[in-house]
């Protein structure tokens, strides 16, 4: 039987036609494996996605470095107001999801397997539902954090931002060699397809 990448040969498909259909299935290509087989492999240009966030978070350094008192005790503040918020949603949510579980639960209770054979059933969805809402529900407590100085609190975030320009610093140069890596073995594999022996 044919499968996706020998349904289309003819007589007349080259070798090179075929490797490079193929190729898609390994190595560089990979991400192309759910495109069109018709889609030609590209010269693969890095993803600028860790550029653009390290565009971002050194701006983002260059301002917390030149905050005064005034602007950290600001940002110390609605750090405050976020994270209460943030506990105040979860919390919520882990209350629907404790809703939602024990309405089920209470149905697959009431329910009356119709044979011996399918009590098992019964114990494993009561599991289910059971390890779940132990999982899922729990209720967060955020401890009181403590107001910390303004150039305590200042400090604190420049070292998280500056942490942020190295990670992305990184990521960006292992982009970047990556691409370059991808753009080899392609490179390489049409090489290879180039000598007089293999052609036709």
């Amino acid at each position: 039987m044919a499968t996706g990448y020998t349904h289309d040969l003819k007589a007349d498909t080259t070798l090179e036609q075929f490797v490079m259909l193929c190729a898609r299935e390994f190595g560089a290509t990979i991400e192309m494996r759910d495109e069109p087989l018709t889609a030609e492999i590209p010269e693969f240009q890095p993803s600028t996605f860790y550029r653009d966030e390290l565009v971002k978070a050194q701006a983002e350094l260059v301002a917390v470095q030149a905050w005064t008192e005034d602007e950290a005790r600001e940002d110390q503040a609605k750090a405050l107001v976020a994270s209460n918020q943030m506990y105040r949603e979860m919390n919520a949510k882990a209350v629907e999801r404790r809703n939602v579980y024990d309405r089920m639960l209470a149905l697959v209770n009431a329910w009356a397997p119709p044979t011996a054979d399918h009590t098992e059933l019964k114990r494993f969805m009561v599991k289910q539902l059971t390890t779940s809402r132990e999982f899922d529900c729990n209720e967060h407590t955020e401890t009181a954090r403590p107001i910390l100085k303004s150039d305590t609190w200042k400090a604190k975030r420049v070292a998280e931002v500056a942490e942020r320009v190295s990670r992305y610093t990184d990521e960006w140069q292992r982009e970047q060699e990556r691409t370059a890596e991808r753009n080899a073995w392609v490179r390489q594999l049409r090489e290879s397809l180039t000598v007089p022996a293999v052609r036709g």
